[in-house]
């Protein structure tokens, strides 16, 4: 996995959008050993197949460096205290270090490295110009994805967050407090609950799969209270190997996306209910939805159905 057996295992970030990944990148970012950075989208938009073997030959691995170099790792805004504002993951590396960092990382990770050896070149590459010493990667929209991401690295580790339906609609259907005017705008125009009731609905049965076949690589916490905030961070830390820092703990009160919100600004239409209804079967406790959705009936969920070929036509404007 990483470049000697003393290093801890990579440890991914992921789960359901909205779910509480970037309040607990930011929290994790307060402690003074750990380093979170994320939306590499390593393991979709920008995977690239390792040759035989699981390494790359020198043509994959150009093409490995091409795809990183338009990541931004949301490093162009500062780390803050402030979580309403759009996330930046670092307090030394700005937008304009990135091509630094990703030369440095290509010295780290050598002429033939494997898909883990490119993430954790990355990782301390970064470490080294943060002056942290273990890292971990966070793209909440690979949680569909954990399964696939599990046969392609089977030694990471991985932290799920997952939300309620409920609250998940809230959240994405608004998409919170912080996003600008014209971003919720764009989103509004392209939202559709069943897409919504997809995304959870696929999310959910991937980690659910992934904690039933590899039990000791997931943890799955739905960060809906102080203390499943709390394990979350302790369980990062005690993968890591590093004790935990009263530090982190100081953003536990603090709501982001739009769970500071009130549920009046946030309105669910009956599209959104049934998409819920039909869609979004839930078998854990934890998940479960606190509404009754009786009313919510199959007519209103095939009608929403039916829209989706106009939905299709606006979002591809």
């Amino acid at each position: 996995m990483n470049s000697n057996e003393n290093n801890p295992p990579v440890v991914l970030i992921t789960g359901l959008p909205r779910s509480g990944t970037t309040w607990l990148v930011r929290s994790l970012n307060q402690h003074p050993k750990i380093l979170a950075f994320g939306e590499t989208h390593f393991f979709t938009r920008r995977w690239v197949r390792p040759s035989r073997g699981g390494r790359y030959n020198s043509s994959g691995l150009k093409r490995v460096w091409r795809n990183l170099s338009s990541c931004p790792f949301w490093s162009a805004v500062p780390l803050k205290q402030d979580l309403g504002k759009r996330p930046g993951w670092f307090s030394r590396t700005s937008f304009d270090d990135l091509p630094d960092v990703l030369e440095s990382a290509r010295q780290i990770a050598g002429p033939n490295p494997t898909p883990a050896g490119v993430l954790d070149s990355i990782g301390r590459a970064f470490c080294q110009r943060e002056g942290k010493s273990v890292w971990v990667e966070k793209t909440a929209t690979h949680g569909k994805s954990v399964l696939a991401i599990a046969r392609k690295m089977p030694d990471a580790r991985f932290i799920l967050t997952m939300r309620e339906p409920i609250g998940f609609f809230r959240s994405y259907k608004f998409q919170g407090s912080q996003s600008s005017r014209a971003t919720r705008e764009r989103h509004a125009r392209r939202y559709h609950p069943f897409i919504a009731a997809l995304v959870w609905r696929l999310t959910y049965r991937a980690t659910r799969k992934l904690r039933l076949r590899h039990p000791k690589s997931a943890s799955v916490f739905i960060m809906s209270n102080d203390e499943q905030r709390r394990l979350a961070l302790e369980e990062t830390c005690r993968i890591l190997g590093v004790a935990p820092d009263d530090a982190m703990y100081g953003t536990c009160g603090i709501k982001v996306n739009s769970s500071d919100v009130s549920e009046e600004k946030r309105p669910l239409d009956s599209s959104d209910l049934a998409c819920i209804r039909f869609l979004c079967n839930v078998e854990d406790p934890g998940l479960k939805i606190q509404m009754d959705l009786s009313k919510a009936g199959v007519f209103t969920f095939l009608k929403a159905i039916l829209t989706l070929p106009f939905w299709f036509i606006r979002y591809l404007r």
